[in-house]
């Protein structure tokens, strides 16, 4: 096998992202490592490792004949249809394919029975879709999924956040209250669902209100999103970027939306206050999904506006729902199985020992 992988992905191509692709492990390992990226900004300068990939069968084209003869590529795509169709074409030239699923989260409940689009889209994965040769996953409900795409050889992973919990497991004294931010006013899963959030500048000014309600009985921090471009303070509130880790082990309690980095709340065992507003109940993906995290931990999705000072010492002191968490932890986070390393390690390691 030629010595080269290739990363098919749809997101933003960052440090983070790097990382967690194993791509410096990888190149000091003698490895060529290209990436094609399907999230296409048309004023956004590609990286020099990076090529942007149109949506239309010209592009499309232009990729399969660029990548060589028996090599390695890792699909974290949406598996839209441009997507589908050059894995199928890869198959013949000899390209083994290999996914990173640990990413997993409480699903939506789906709205509607079977249209066209569902139907047309099962077709796609079923006969077009080429099966893993090994599958990354992360807690069991990664596990199932895999089963169900039957991925020649599943290997237990865990997701992000476990990471950061691998580096310190030991909580802090519980003294603040921390608001984890989701830029929604620039968020790229809005975008890639074509939603504009409208009325951002009420939704802000509500959270504003609130936090500083929440103020007056512990002191508030926000957790900046590390996405944002200019990292300032949010909601005249106390800003800090890029150690989330830390706020919620320091945290008495963790108010989010549908954030993934509330995982880290459930890994440290720390009570969750899930809460929207009647702006962010417009947005059905969003509020869905709210409601979805709430109810696999035991929660209620709370408005802000029906919340008093008493309610929120309550939730302070509330003990959480031990069974929901743990079961959480197992479903979406990790399983007993996976190795008690970084999830890069494990993926760096297990395609190293595959492909050499």
């Amino acid at each position: 096998m030629d010595k080269r992988i290739y990363f098919l992905i749809n997101q933003e191509l960052n440090k983070r992202n790097l990382k967690r692709f194993s791509y410096l492990a990888l190149k000091r390992k003698g490895w060529k490592v290209s990436f094609f990226n399907f999230f296409y900004k048309p004023n956004k300068k590609s990286l020099r490792l990076e090529t942007y990939v149109k949506k239309n069968i010209f592009s499309i084209m232009k990729v399969f004949f660029s990548i060589h003869k028996n090599t390695f590529y890792c699909d974290i795509t949406q598996r839209t249809f441009y997507e589908i169709l050059l894995q199928f074409l890869l198959k013949f030239k000899n390209c083994k394919r290999f996914t990173i699923n640990v990413g997993n989260i409480p699903s939506v409940p789906k709205s509607g029975g079977v249209t066209f689009s569902k139907f047309l889209k099962k077709i796609l994965h079923v006969f077009l879709l080429p099966k893993a040769e090994i599958a990354f996953a992360s807690g069991s409900i990664g596990r199932l999924k895999e089963k169900e795409q039957k991925s020649k050889k599943i290997i237990d992973c865990h997701n992000l956040d476990y990471d950061f919990y691998l580096k310190n497991k030991k909580n802090l004294k519980k003294n603040i209250i921390t608001y984890i931010d989701q830029d929604f006013g620039n968020s790229i899963d809005f975008k890639m669902e074509n939603i504009f959030f409208q009325e951002i500048e009420k939704f802000n000014l509500k959270i504003e209100n609130f936090l500083k309600k929440m103020n007056k009985i512990q002191e508030v921090i926000v957790a900046g999103n590390p996405r944002r471009k200019v990292k300032k303070k949010l909601f005249r509130t106390k800003t800090v970027y890029g150690k989330i880790n830390l706020l919620i082990k320091k945290s008495s309690l963790i108010i989010t939306h549908n954030s993934t980095a509330a995982q880290l709340a459930v890994l440290y065992k720390k009570p969750l206050l899930y809460i929207y507003t009647n702006e962010t109940k417009k947005i059905d993906s969003l509020h869905l999904s709210s409601k979805s995290f709430a109810k696999e931990l035991g929660l209620k999705l709370h408005n802000i506006k029906k919340i008093n000072d008493k309610q929120i010492i309550k939730y302070m002191k509330k003990r959480i729902n031990s069974k929901k968490y743990t079961s959480y932890i197992k479903k979406y986070i990790k399983t007993s199985k996976s190795s008690l390393v970084k999830s890069n390690i494990i993926i760096e390691n297990e395609i190293t020992k595959y492909i050499e």
